[in-house]
């Protein structure tokens, strides 16, 4: 006799797919045929790595997962397929939010006591296409060049396709 009451929720559509799949006895290989996804896809999904599509789990898993007769299952796939959607549009508005994108590494430690030069190397910026700043090792022309595109991305004044120019 097979148990059609689901668990307590889980908390990642990953997490419960896993549950479903394995309590209908599918391996991931059996599962991807039956909805047309690879075996790659469903161990991306189970792991959180690939977000689902919440159509396609209405259309395809709920049937492919023999969750008819369960439809509290159902539906608590479908929530956490909607749930991982929405916080994934909302990890990316987050990021929009936060400046253009670029390829400039995550400063750890603030900025202090430099404004003098930032603006000097931003002026220069706008004059020249190359800017060169030398000095001993140690004494910083790697931070303030780094400090200053961060600056100049965030107001704008970057080609935000090419930020890395800044610090040939």
């Amino acid at each position: 006799m097979t148990e059609t009451r689901s668990p307590a929720p889980l908390a990642t559509f990953g997490e419960f797919l896993r549950h479903l799949r394995r309590r209908a006895r599918l391996t991931q290989r059996e599962l991807g045929a039956a909805v047309g996804y690879s075996e790659a896809h469903i161990a991306r999904l189970e792991s959180n790595q690939r977000m689902p599509d919440p159509a396609v789990v209405r259309a395809q898993f709920v049937e492919a997962l023999h969750l008819q007769d369960d439809p509290e299952a159902a539906s608590q796939l479908i929530r956490l397929a909607e749930a991982a959607r929405e916080m994934r549009h909302a990890l990316r508005a987050d990021l929009l939010r936060s400046g253009p994108p670029t390829n400039l590494r995550s400063q750890l430690t603030s900025f202090v006591g430099r404004a003098g030069e930032i603006a000097e190397v931003k002026k220069r910026l706008g004059e020249t296409r190359l800017l060169t700043l030398t000095g001993p090792g140690g004494v910083g022309k790697t931070r303030l060049a780094v400090q200053a595109a961060w600056e100049c991305s965030n107001q704008g004044d970057i080609n935000s396709d090419n930020p890395r120019r800044y610090l040939g």
